[in-house]
Formats: C-alpha cells, structure tokens, sequence
C-alpha cells in the first residue's frame, strides 16, 4: 500500500512480511512488515532519529495492511488497545517525542475506519536504557536489559482487555517478549505483537 511519503521502492520494503516465534501471543509470533535493511532501514531512522514525521501515517496503513493480510482483524472486533513500546527518558529527551506514540494513535485511527473499536493504552515504562534498537549486544544481555528497563506502571487499563505492542524494531525479540510477559501479567489478552520492520536473523552456526 505505498503512501506518497515513500518511494515506491521504500515502501515495497515494507511489503515483505516477517515472522519470528512469540510466546504468549495469540497469533503465536511477532509480525514484521519488512527487514530492517537497505530502504526499509534508511526510512525507519528518518523518521525515528530525523524528524520525518510525515512517514507516521504511511507506515500506520503498511501496519494495517500487515494485520488485514494476517487475519489479525478479527480477533479484535470486540474492541483493542494498541500499546506502544515506550522510549527511555533519555531517547524522549534526544528526540523530543515519544516517537511511537503518535504511530500508535494514527495506527488506532486506521483501524477505526475499519470499524474496530480501537484505543492507545500507555501502561508500560522504560525506566532504564535499552541501547540502540540494533546493536552487536548478546541476545542474554538484551535479556537482561529488558528485565531491568522495561515496567508495567498500570494494571487497571488493560485487565481483561485484548491489546496490540507495537515497536519499531525487533532484534533479538528480548523487548517484546518482556513487554509480551508484563500485559500478560496485567491480566490482558495479547492478540498480536507488530514491528515495522525485524532486524535480519543470522543463520545457526
């Protein structure tokens, strides 16, 4: 679905659907729209680290379109929550946003116009720092990071309820499975985990 912020060929990136095992999501995975490489890379850090705002939205419709070919809709006709992956004090300082966010509500949005009762709940909350989201850091360590940076600051808002997480880029998975763990400790129902894009596995020695 190419938006006339991207390319053509940038968001045909994006039209390259990626799948790694998630347990403790209903869809059994963590779905990507494309691999985090190349243009796909390129339009992510503009739009993550440079200010291009105006990508919010075309990556929203590659979002929904990744659900509507996934058959993720659905699963959330009784209503959703679209919980963004929270940035670090200290990413929100740099960038001066919370650049998933607004990704987040434009993603809300869409799907409404689908006719699902869609909602943005903030109920995590990065208190330490992650490091880059691709970096040359052990799957253990990010592990541990992830442990010790990642919180849920609210129950109340997500008990009972089916939600979505939602990131920008997924490396190792450490991250989301922590985030994954923590809603589902919440009491909430997590009927998918999505990405804009996954960093590329390197194959078993």
């Amino acid at each position: 679905m190419p938006d006339v912020v991207l390319c053509g060929e940038c968001a045909s990136g994006f039209l390259m659907p990626q799948r790694r095992a998630m347990r403790g999501v209903v869809t059994g995975e963590c779905d990507g729209c494309g691999v985090y490489r190349s243009r796909v890379r390129r339009a992510v850090l503009r739009w993550k680290d440079h200010g291009d705002e105006e990508c919010t939205s075309a990556f929203a419709r590659l979002l929904c379109r990744l659900m509507v070919d996934r058959g993720m809709v659905a699963r959330c006709m009784g209503g959703v929550l679209i919980v963004p992956l929270p940035s670090s004090p200290r990413s929100v300082r740099m960038r001066g946003r919370w650049h998933m966010l607004p990704l987040a509500r434009r993603l809300a949005m869409v799907l409404r116009g689908l006719g699902v009762d869609a909602r943005v709940a903030t109920p995590l909350r990065m208190s330490g720092v992650m490091g880059k989201a691709v970096q040359t850091v052990g799957a253990g360590r990010r592990e541990d990071r992830a442990r010790e940076a990642l919180h849920r600051a609210s129950r109340a808002v997500i008990e009972g309820r089916r939600v979505i997480v939602l990131d920008d880029i997924v490396t190792t998975g450490a991250t989301m499975r922590r985030a994954v763990h923590l809603l589902r400790e919440g009491r909430a129902e997590v009927v998918a985990a999505l990405a804009l894009a996954h960093a590329a596995q390197r194959p078993a020695p």
